[in-house]
């Protein structure tokens, strides 16, 4: 919970602070509430949603359905969510998922059936019984989550959520809370998972011991030891970018400091233009190798927002850093194609003109826009399967020969260049 401070500052009076994870060091889960400026904890255990949480962290039936082994648990998460869009949920799966005892075995007939059944054809998460059983397993996380928040907002009156945990990346839960459990704030980190624990333990050191916490954004990554800060935006580099990706190519994004947690939010990002689906596919399958049913994301501006999406709140915090979803308005759907997933949703990261570490990002979706009637960006990750997201301006050149991405834009107090690619695949065409 304390890795809501770096970026939030002091929690808000009347919050309700809950974190939800895989395990800690005594319970899976746990509940704060933070009131006359005084922060207690008012309940932990390991039962309440340790059984749900799971599905997405050490579970043999996930494991079988997405093709894991148990040291895969961390890829385990992001396949899950994207394979759950594609299925349906089943009461039938759902009581067999209920009543395994044991989460190392694959307890009950029907789920006995589906996975030998989906495993004995070339492609399995193909196999329908596969999707539903994700769908299924992301269905009974979503209503656990939804109603141990709501019990406890109920027993506290809170009026504000700060909400951290493995848990709080499920996108889909987060926007069903926001949209359901009418907080009037919800926080959650960029890093609410292991990886923002030092962090977070620090942030509480400090605040502990009285000092006020200077709120930061998520670019705190130091590449070196040299300051890397975007400066003065170049007009001219940004019409260069604008028009590129207006012609199909694909740019890696090396700009300033790099951004903390799972999520690529600008400035260690893969872009291209969002409407085309052969574009997406050839960034997510083919650069990445990640798998077909796993959608990319899209960043776009505040207004455009508020015009594409359904639901959206100006005030909501998900679209900061990426972690909510959103259907769009279907006279939309053509200027997403590349990134809406097969459930019409699309999982934005919303960029608004007072973010002053994305004025590159800002400059060039508002380029887009007015010049060439592009409405957003996919944003992915600046990374090959199984390797670390890039931080150095060598790492990105690197990646970026290995993965055939056209060309990388560097920005920072010290650099600005565009450097085009020259891969093997371009040399024997030319050849």
């Amino acid at each position: 919970i304390g890795s809501c401070l770096p970026f939030y500052g002091s929690f808000k009076e009347n919050s309700l602070l809950i974190h939800i994870d895989g395990g800690a060091s005594v319970s899976a889960n746990s509940v704060w509430t933070y009131t006359n400026g005084s922060l207690s904890m008012i309940h932990s255990d390991w039962d309440s949603l340790k059984r749900v949480v799971n599905y997405f962290n050490d579970n043999e039936v996930t494991r079988k359905v997405l093709g894991l082994s148990e040291k895969d648990h961390l890829s385990m998460p992001g396949k899950l969510m994207g394979l759950a869009s594609h299925g349906k949920k089943k009461q039938d799966i759902l009581n067999e998922l209920r009543n395994i005892e044991n989460q190392k075995k694959i307890e009950g007939n029907i789920l006995n059936s589906i996975i030998k059944k989906g495993l004995s054809i070339p492609e399995p998460t193909t196999y329908w019984g596969f999707k539903d059983i994700a769908a299924t397993m992301q269905c009974d996380f979503e209503d656990s989550v939804i109603d141990y928040i709501r019990k406890w907002k109920n027993a506290t009156g809170c009026s504000h959520l700060y909400y951290s945990g493995g848990a709080a990346l499920n996108i889909h839960t987060n926007s069903r809370i926001e949209n359901e459990l009418n907080f009037d704030s919800i926080s959650i980190p960029p890093v609410p998972s292991d990886c923002g624990l030092a962090l977070g333990a620090a942030a509480v050191a400090e605040w502990n011991d009285g000092r006020k916490i200077k709120r930061t954004g998520p670019f705190i990554v130091k590449s070196s030891l040299e300051e890397k800060q975007p400066r003065k935006v170049s007009s001219r580099r940004i019409k260069e970018i604008a028009e590129l990706i207006s012609n199909g190519k694909i740019i890696g994004v090396c700009i300033g400091n790099a951004e903390t947690g799972p999520r690529a939010l600008g400035h260690r990002s893969i872009i291209a233009r969002p409407d085309k689906i052969d574009i997406r596919k050839k960034i997510s399958e083919k650069m990445k190798q990640r798998e077909w049913y796993r959608p990319l994301s899209p960043m776009i501006l505040d207004d455009v927002a508020q015009s594409c999406l359904q639901n959206y709140n100006k005030n909501s915090l998900l679209g900061n850093f990426m972690l909510g979803s959103w259907h769009l308005n279907p006279e939309f759907t053509a200027l997403f194609s590349g990134v809406i997933h097969v459930d019409n949703t699309v999982r934005a990261q919303v960029i608004k003109q007072k973010d002053a570490e994305q004025v590159y990002i800002y400059s060039l979706l508002k380029e887009l826009k007015e010049k060439h009637g592009i409405y957003g960006l996919i944003n992915t990750s600046f990374n090959r399967r199984g390797e670390p997201i890039v931080n150095t301006y060598e790492e990105a050149l690197t990646s970026a020969e290995q993965m055939g991405i056209d060309a990388v834009w560097a920005e920072n107090d010290n650099l600005s260049d565009l450097i085009f690619i020259e891969n093997e695949e371009k040399n024997e065409r030319k050849n």
